[in-house]
C-alpha cells in the first residue's frame, strides 16, 4: 500500500489523475450519499482492492502474473483478455490512469514487481 500511496502523492498534481480522482469521489458520493467520506486513504485502499482483483482475474484464467509476462499496463487495462476475446472482465477505469500514469515531474512508474507486491504479493499465491 505504501507503493501506491507514494505513487499517488507523486502523480496527484497531474491533471488527468486529479480529474479521475475527483470523478471517483463524486461517483461514490452519488452511490452512497452523505455517508461516504471522500479521502485519500480510502481511494488508495480501493485502488489496491481493484488491482488485486485484476491480478486474480488474470491468474484464474491462466495468465502467468508472476513472471512479468503481462506488463502492468496490460494487467490494468484488460488488453490480455481482449486478445482472447473475453470482454467486460477487466477494463480501463478511473484507477488505470492513477496506477499507470507516470507523473510529469517524476521518472517513477509502477513496475510489474511493484504491482504484484502492492497487491499483496500475489505472485507467491497458488491459484
Amino acid at each position: 500500500m505504501a507503493t501506491l500511496a507514494a505513487l499517488f502523492e507523486t502523480a496527484q498534481s497531474n491533471k488527468e489523475v486529479a480529474l479521475k480522482r475527483g470523478l471517483w469521489g463524486k461517483l461514490l458520493r452519488t452511490a452512497f450519499g452523505k455517508a461516504f467520506e471522500d479521502n485519500e486513504d480510502l481511494f488508495i485502499s480501493h485502488t489496491l482492492l481493484v488491482l488485486t482483483a485484476e491480478v486474480i482475474a488474470h491468474a484464474v484464467i491462466g495468465f502467468n502474473v508472476s513472471t512479468g509476462e503481462i506488463s502492468p499496463k496490460r494487467l490494468v487495462s484488460g488488453s490480455a483478455f481482449n486478445d482472447v476475446y473475453i470482454h467486460g472482465v477487466v477494463e480501463s477505469d478511473f484507477l488505470t490512469g492513477f496506477s499507470m500514469r507516470r507523473a510529469e515531474t517524476s521518472t517513477s512508474s509502477l513496475s510489474h514487481g511493484e504491482l504484484v507486491d502492492s497487491t499483496g504479493r500475489m505472485s507467491s499465491m497458488m491459484f
